[in-house]
């Protein structure tokens, strides 16, 4: 199945969505016309339910898919990246928290297609605030990532509340790992949109309070997105290793067949696959047990939890025209 922005692919259990460049878009405001020289991304979403919830969450139609993501959601843009993972809390009041993460992330898709604004910051306030101000959710919250690629020389900047996160791998390591905000363990910053007897004023954390950086991206460079589905249950060395397959050359048969290098769609199912088998495997040391107990909570093994994850690999635009030609 095709739409304008990229491929839907369904695996059983799964899904996933692969957006690149399509010609003729018109550019974004204060950019130059394409060249070949610029960088740009290619960029796949793959995600995988918690098997321990009950239900199915409704297909998204403004992503054209029929994923389900459990409370997670994503969005892919030319520019822009994000993931959304909604607060399990609100289950114990009547609350969908998938509504509102998909909610969020679809206002944020619509302000960077309309608008073409690519400041993450900015994109998070718009959609946020739209939320609040047209009550297009009886209640929720949610995390958020949102990472732009500003310009065609590759400066990335990023906006995270919660604990979600985003990191940079180079050579095969983690070049760089965004900040994440929490109160406290197991209690990350969360956009919330109140039930209407909580009253109208603002609740909760807001997008200004955002961990907010930027980086200078490299030909090569591959940028991962995920829900804390990843980032409890693995390290950043760890995804280093995983997503480095779609970087990998080699030098021989022999090389080739011990290490194969994979496609960014293949990387990114791969990744996914690898963090659901840690989130089961009960006597596994991972980042989420580790804080657990320096927390002096006795937690073993990996998190079960909805996995979301984004791998973009960083190009010249004359190297994606040839890859899809």
């Amino acid at each position: 199945m095709e739409n304008s922005y990229g491929v839907l692919d369904t695996i059983t259990a799964t899904a996933a969505w692969i957006w690149q460049p399509i010609a003729g878009k018109r550019p974004p405001p204060d950019l130059p016309p394409p060249k070949d020289s610029d960088l740009v991304w290619e960029a796949y979403a793959t995600c995988r339910r918690d098997p321990t919830k009950r239900g199915r969450t409704q297909p998204q139609g403004w992503r054209g898919d029929e994923m389900d993501c459990g409370e997670d959601s994503f969005m892919l843009t030319e520019r822009v990246l994000g993931v959304a993972d909604g607060v399990g809390s609100w289950r114990k009041k009547g609350v969908d928290p998938s509504i509102f993460a998909n909610r969020l992330m679809e206002n944020a898709k619509s302000y960077v297609d309309t608008d073409r604004d690519f400041d993450p910051l900015s994109v998070m306030q718009k959609a946020y605030s739209q939320i609040c101000k047209k009550k297009e959710v009886k209640a929720g919250s949610s995390t958020a990532v949102i990472a732009s690629m500003v310009n065609n020389d590759g400066l990335m900047k990023v906006a995270n509340l919660g604990d979600s996160g985003l990191m940079v791998v180079r050579d095969q390591k983690c070049h760089f790992l965004m900040e994440e905000k929490q109160w406290q363990f197991n209690t990350p910053y969360q956009l919330t949109a109140p039930p209407p007897n909580w009253g109208s004023s603002p609740y909760g954390d807001q997008p200004e309070q955002s961990a907010v950086s930027s980086v200078q991206l490299q030909e090569g460079d591959l940028v991962v997105l995920g829900s804390d589905g990843l980032f409890d249950n693995l390290f950043p060395n760890e995804i280093a290793e995983i997503v480095s397959h779609a970087n990998q050359k080699h030098t021989s048969l022999f090389t080739q067949w011990m290490r194969p290098a994979l496609s960014v769609k293949a990387t990114s199912e791969l990744l996914k696959e690898r963090v659901f088998v840690a989130s089961q495997d009960r006597y596994r040391n991972t980042p989420f047990s580790q804080d657990a107990e320096k927390h002096g909570l006795r937690y073993g093994g990996g998190k079960s939890d909805d996995i979301t994850v984004i791998v973009a690999k960083i190009m010249r635009r004359s190297e994606l025209q040839i890859g899809r030609s």
